[in-house]
């Protein structure tokens, strides 16, 4: 059976599986007519599992999502909200 997420659905599937806790991650979507603007909010221990070594993990979601969102002509943005800065 295959199933078919959206992307704002598939981001946090993602997310969820590289943080300790789980039922603490929330992504905000804002899709616009130029831009998709993503907003990945984590507990503020899971921070650094999320960024990765460098901001890696990330970069390769930027790469992946840019790829599905600039094949409809969008540009993409995500950003990993710090806990504090909430």
């Amino acid at each position: 059976m295959v199933t078919t997420l959206e992307p704002e659905a598939l981001l946090e599937h993602v997310v969820r599986s590289l943080v300790d806790r789980p039922d603490e991650v929330r992504v905000v979507s804002m899709v616009g007519e130029a831009t998709a603007t993503f907003e990945i909010h984590v507990a503020d221990s899971d921070v650094g599992r999320v960024l990765g070594k460098g901001g890696q993990y990330p970069d390769a979601l930027r790469v992946l999502f840019g790829a599905i969102f600039g094949k409809h002509g969008k540009r993409l943005q995500l950003q990993v909200v710090e806990p504090r800065r909430r």
